[in-house]
Order: structure tokens, then sequence, then C-alpha cells
């Protein structure tokens, strides 16, 4: 009788095309956001946020619900209940509170919807102003980044030129020497900064 043979190729092959696709998720590149973009992606994607929102609408849903008027109930008896004779009696009840209490149900419901609008508005904003500190913060570091090469440049030119007035006598070696000073103390900057 001839058996047919499994290889486990197929099932190794199976796991590995299923696993590829994990590794190569990575970001292949990156996008340039003005604030404003930002902060839209931000209010996009946050989970915070999309959980007031959330939260908004099951209060929304609470509130149209929140008059609830109890069903009505059917009673059936049977037995000896007047008398000798088998009785049956049936009797229907409906339990209808006073109309202030749904008023108030309803009033209750729509401060409740309310609350959990601001509450979504306060994470918002709370998520936009920490979007716009590390916005700022970022632009900061960046221009910080920026001042010592523009500063290296102008303080290079005039070490430079206190150079050539030294050599052509017009100054002393004094301001030639705080010149290279200021020029070494920047270049140092520099050097800290790229580390």
């Amino acid at each position: 009788m001839n058996m047919p043979v499994y290889t486990a190729t197929p099932i190794l092959f199976f796991r590995i095309t299923l696993l590829v696709p994990v590794f190569t998720i990575a970001q292949t590149g990156t996008r340039k956001l003005n604030l404003h973009q930002a902060i839209e992606e931000a209010l996009r994607n946050n989970t915070g946020i999309k959980a007031a929102n959330y939260a908004v609408d099951l209060q929304i849903i609470l509130q149209n619900a929140a008059t609830n008027i109890p069903k009505t109930e059917l009673l059936y008896s049977q037995g000896q209940i007047n008398g000798i004779n088998r009785d049956n009696a049936i009797g229907f009840t409906q339990r209808i509170e006073f109309p202030s209490v749904y008023k108030y149900q309803g009033q209750l419901a729509a401060a409740k919807t309310e609350s959990s609008r601001k509450q979504l508005g306060i994470s918002a904003y709370e998520l936009t102003r920490k979007v716009k500190s590390g916005y700022n913060t970022w632009v900061y570091q960046l221009a910080k980044r920026k001042l010592p090469v523009q500063q290296d440049s102008l303080y290079g030119h005039a070490a430079r030129a206190s150079l050539r007035r030294y050599q052509t006598v017009e100054t002393n070696l004094l301001e030639k020497a705080t010149s290279e000073t200021q020029a070494m103390e920047v270049r140092n900057k520099l050097a800290q900064n790229e580390a």
C-alpha cells in the first residue's frame, strides 16, 4: 500500500510568510508637519480623544433612553378566591411615577451628556497644549543647533579680520586674542551640540 509522504516544508513556508510582513512594517519615510497638521494628527489618532468621543456617544444614547416607564404587568390567579367555586382573576398593573421624576431624569441625562462633551473638550485642549509644547520645544532645539553654526561663521570672520588688523598694525594683540578665543568658544559649543 502506497502511503502519501507529508513534508514540513509547506508548513514552514506558511509560517515564514506569516511572520515576514510583521518585520517589514517599519516606517520608510518621514513627513514634515507644521504645528496645525501635528495637532490635527494628534487629535485624530489619540486613544484618549477616541475614548472621550465614545463616552459622548454613549451619553447621547443613554439620554435618549433616560425616561424609562416600566412595562405593564399582567397578574393571573386561579383558585378558590371568593367562594367555593374555582375563580380566575386577571389583573393589570402599570407603575407610572410623578411626571417631574421623568423630567428630572431627562435633565440628569442631558447634564451627563454635556459633562462628557466638556470632558472631551478638556482632553482635546490638554492634548493640543502638549503637542504645541512639544512642537515649540522641537523648533527651539533646531534653532539652538543652528545658532552656534551661525555664530561660528560670524566669529570666524571677526577672528580673521582682527588677525589682518593686527598684521597691519591697526590694533593690538589683545583684540586678536579675544576674537580668536570667542571663535574657539563657539567651536567648542558647536562640538558639544554635535555630541
